[in-house]
């Protein structure tokens, strides 16, 4: 057993949000504040970033109502294919701009991968970029700790 399977699942766990201000537009962040103890774990050094790109001009650069909804269902189906067992751990979701982005920390590429290829497969089309970047300090998160806490 390892220290990541004492994780609360994401949706079991405790989620904060803060809204702010970039370059005159509203920003939205949501992420889970117990998970400074997991800071740097060396099975999880990199860090998947997933971006949707949306029409955000008429409003004001946050998604419209059915927008929001088909996240929340792409990000449902995430959370099912990824969580369950810890391959990878969302750990935030900004939105600001006409993008919204899901930080997962992750221990295993291929896998996560697979499981997000299979997943998606069977649904409709999403307007996503993925990104992976190392970060074996969780840098990214550990900002934002610093910016709220």
């Amino acid at each position: 057993m390892n220290k990541f399977d004492k994780v609360p699942s994401a949706n079991s766990d405790t989620w904060n949000n803060a809204e702010g201000m970039q370059n005159g537009m509203p920003c939205v962040i949501r992420y889970r504040p117990e998970l400074e103890r997991f800071f740097g774990m060396d099975n999880y050094h990199k860090r998947l970033v997933i971006f949707w790109d949306f029409d955000g001009k008429s409003s004001n650069g946050m998604p419209s109502e059915a927008e929001s909804s088909r996240m929340k269902a792409f990000e449902d189906l995430l959370i099912s294919a990824l969580d369950y067992d810890r391959t990878a751990v969302l750990v935030l979701v900004y939105t600001c701009s006409g993008t919204r982005e899901w930080h997962f920390y992750l221990c295993d590429i291929t896998e996560v991968k697979q499981r997000v290829n299979e997943k998606l497969a069977s649904e409709e089309s999403f307007p996503i970029q993925l990104q992976v970047e190392d970060d074996s300090n969780w840098k990214k998160l550990r900002q934002v700790y610093s910016l709220f806490s």
